[in-house]
């Protein structure tokens, strides 16, 4: 927008305690206007159908004028990185008051295996305080969960053309998936 307050680099080397990891962080300042701005991340190729997490950490900060802010942000996805791309909301949330750092995790998946920008959309009101965004991380998502009722074993790893499985239990379905999503061994 054209508030000249747009998303900058913050020191934490010049203002020890900005950033949530060393050496900077990104924030936005207050405006006298309405929050409008979007921080966009380079391209990232992702697999479409697979599932991902993104992990971040916010937090906001007041002064002796705005003690107390209440910040506005959205995390958006898109092909390019611009704000009519950004077509995929992934996270809302219109009242960021901590003012300490927080961790929030993001669960998503990309309708097609594509490079998508994500966008960190500040859209906070009139006179609020600084937000400030840090350690973006993009993962995939495990769909393991530990259990102690039974066990597989599946050896050897690596493997070529012969893989061995031995289980406690009877297996009804055996679906092997490769790293791109595709079933490459069904029984």
């Amino acid at each position: 927008n054209t508030d000249n307050f747009p998303w900058d680099v913050i020191s934490d080397v010049a203002t020890p305690g900005m950033a949530h990891s060393t050496p900077n962080a990104m924030h936005m300042l207050f405006s006298l206007n309405q929050m409008d701005d979007y921080l966009f991340t380079p391209p990232v190729f992702l697999f479409g159908g697979v599932g991902y997490t993104m992990t971040f950490w916010y937090r906001t900060m007041g002064d002796q004028w705005v003690p107390d802010p209440t910040e506005k942000l959205k995390v958006l996805m898109g092909t390019t990185n611009s704000s009519s791309a950004m077509l995929i909301e992934l996270y809302d949330n219109n009242s960021l008051d901590n003012q300490d750092w927080y961790s929030e995790t993001i669960t998503f998946t990309p309708p097609e295996t594509d490079q998508y920008h994500f966008a960190f959309y500040g859209y906070s009101s009139p006179n609020e305080g600084i937000l400030l965004i840090d350690d973006v991380e993009i993962d995939y998502l495990t769909a393991i969960s530990e259990s102690n009722e039974f066990t597989i074993d599946i050896y050897p790893n690596p493997a070529k053309n012969l893989v061995k499985i031995e289980s406690q239990i009877d297996i009804q379905t055996i679906e092997l998936i490769d790293i791109q999503s595709r079933v490459i061994y069904q029984a």
